[in-house]
């Protein structure tokens, strides 16, 4: 899914989603409406999302994905968000460069999500945060999370953090407490500026997370 535009969810828009060993790039969501994005790709209700790349994707909440929980009733059971990488994606207006899970507007409730085995990574510095929840419910495990003005953001939600590593972000966390194994320091890609985000001996991020049940990262 490469260079579409639309209000919302540009890449896909869709309700429940099954993504696997997919790539998102360039994709733009430029409706006005602030609380709909999903740059790559708009989730409405639950999502399972592994293997997959999302590469300069923008929107003005939500740059990669955004998951949006209604209708109630039609919100099967939790989302789970694993073994993916993030490259400078970009929410315009501040919420979830990569992901934005829920929204903090009645009646829209939250849910359950699984976010696991991510590296959340940008070239430079931004102004937003890395991920973003609202009346939800978020594991948050075994994460590289760099380079955002707040790495993760929570509102109004229930948010579990270990095994992170976090680097060159102005704040770890807002409305949440650092797990107790959670890390700062360079994880120490062996080529960013070209997209290789394996570790170099020596990461910090090396044989320090919990086990997630995922031998490999997805390209190996």
């Amino acid at each position: 899914f490469i260079s579409n535009h639309a209000g919302s969810g540009a890449g896909v828009s869709v309700y429940h989603a099954v993504v696997k060993n997919s790539l998102f790039e360039d994709n733009i969501a430029k409706g006005t409406n602030p609380f709909f994005g999903g740059g790559a790709l708009l989730v409405v209700s639950d999502a399972n999302i592994q293997n997959s790349r999302f590469i300069r994707n923008s929107a003005p909440i939500g740059g990669g994905v955004q998951l949006i929980f209604y209708p109630p009733e039609g919100v099967t059971g939790g989302s789970r968000i694993i073994n993916n990488l993030w490259i400078d994606n970009d929410a315009v207006l501040g919420n979830g460069s990569a992901v934005a899970i829920g929204l903090d507007v009645d009646p829209l409730p939250g849910s359950y999500v699984e976010f696991t085995h991510n590296t959340v990574t940008r070239h430079a510095r931004n102004t937003g945060s890395g991920v973003y929840a609202a009346r939800s419910s978020v594991d948050v495990y075994n994460n590289i999370i760099e380079r955002h003005r707040i790495g993760v953001h929570t509102t109004k939600s229930t948010a579990l953090m270990d095994d992170n590593l976090f680097f060159d972000n102005v704040s770890n966390f807002v409305g949440v407490e650092a797990g107790p194994n959670d890390l700062t320091g360079d994880p120490k890609f062996v080529d960013a500026a070209n997209h290789d985000y394996h570790l170099q001996p020596g990461s910090p991020a090396q044989d320090s997370g919990m086990d997630a049940g995922i031998a490999v990262d997805f390209d190996g």
